[in-house]
């Protein structure tokens, strides 16, 4: 599966068409579309049966992550839930919001999200948001070094590390630390 998705991700090898870096980073949307990957509107997405692309606007995202925390932050106060203790939460296998670890409240939030879909959902969306943007940058990163390798053991090297890289952000996937009112992605373990 991590080579699948190094493969996909690394465009077998080939520059990916119309990507292009400024001032303001690089345009996602051009890397996307330069790697074949269509955005469909929500009647053709309905019409295929899955959803829309989701919107990997760095910006956007870091905004919207910020409003989840301090969201869940909130909701958790109400519970009488000790936000003061960094909670470090998972998707597990199942699709559920989970506390990994110990975590003296850990029933009371795992109950949140269990009774809450829309909570659920908003934090699963921007963890999947999260996972896709930091694949999107390895790969952007990949590209860009890939051209400036003069061999081919340098360039196995490079597809290893990239490889590796791919499989720490998927092992990490869906996990992310509520801490002092931010909500942000664990660090890989």
């Amino acid at each position: 599966m991590i080579d699948d998705i190094a493969a996909i991700a690394a465009g077998a090898g080939k520059p990916l068409a119309g990507a292009r870096s400024g001032a303001r980073g690089t345009d996602f949307a051009a890397l996307l579309a330069g790697a074949g990957v269509a955005r469909p509107d929500a009647a053709a997405a309905d019409a295929l049966g899955r959803a829309p692309a989701m919107d990997l606007d760095p910006r956007r995202l870091t905004e919207e992550t910020a409003a989840l925390g301090k969201d869940l932050t909130s909701r958790l106060r109400a519970l009488g839930v000790d936000t003061s203790i960094p909670i470090d939460l998972e998707i597990a296998g199942d699709g559920s919001i989970r506390v990994r670890g110990d975590h003296p409240n850990k029933a009371r939030i795992e109950e949140l999200f269990a009774a809450d879909k829309e909570l659920a959902n908003r934090y699963r969306m921007i963890a999947a948001r999260q996972t896709l943007l930091a694949i999107v940058r390895i790969a952007a990163e990949f590209h860009a070094r890939w051209d400036d390798v003069e061999d081919e053991e340098e360039r196995r090297y490079l597809w290893q590390d990239f490889r590796e890289r791919i499989r720490q952000v998927s092992a990490n996937s869906g996990n992310m630390t509520l801490a002092g009112g931010t909500l942000a992605p664990s660090p890989p373990a």
